[in-house]
């Protein structure tokens, strides 16, 4: 009874543990490297996180800046060379959306769903002023009509 368990034993010291030692080695590599991966992932996603909420902070930053801008226009009232300028800048975009049969056609299907003559522009044009645009930006441009959104991955 010794004898056999002697060779079994010596059997399995030549042939089983090696296989055995072999296939644990391995289980163990395959850990190590399921968790050096597991632990870059989750460095990507905190640099992710961070870049999201550094993206956030500039978007808060410029709706404060746009904020302000409204405020002080709103206040101080627009400047008229600037006005011209910004008018006439805006005339020539509309004109030259003419050139293009496609422009045309949106501009033409806008107008039709939105109840206005889109190609009356010249005469919109003239008739703003620049109290309309404080007005507007009074009533328009303020922190409960502003929104910022936000997407954030599943953890």
């Amino acid at each position: 009874m010794t004898l056999v368990f002697v060779i079994v034993f010596l059997i399995l010291w030549k042939f089983g543990f090696p296989a055995i030692v072999k296939m644990i080695d391995e289980r163990k590599a395959y850990i190590d490297e399921s968790l050096r991966k597991a632990k870059e992932a989750n460095d990507k996603l905190q640099n992710i996180q961070k870049e999201g909420e550094a993206m956030l902070q500039e978007a808060r930053d410029k709706q404060a800046a746009i904020l302000r801008e409204a405020a002080r226009i709103a206040a101080e009232g627009v400047d008229e060379d600037y006005f011209r300028r910004i008018r006439k800048a805006s005339f020539g975009a509309n004109l030259r959306g003419l050139n293009s049969f496609e422009n045309i056609a949106v501009t033409l299907t806008e107008g039709y769903f939105h109840g206005y003559d889109p190609l009356r522009f010249p005469e919109v044009f003239e008739s703003i002023t620049p109290e309309d645009i404080t007005a507007f930006l009074k009533a328009n441009v303020t922190a409960e009509r502003m929104v910022l959104s936000r997407i954030v991955p599943k953890q």
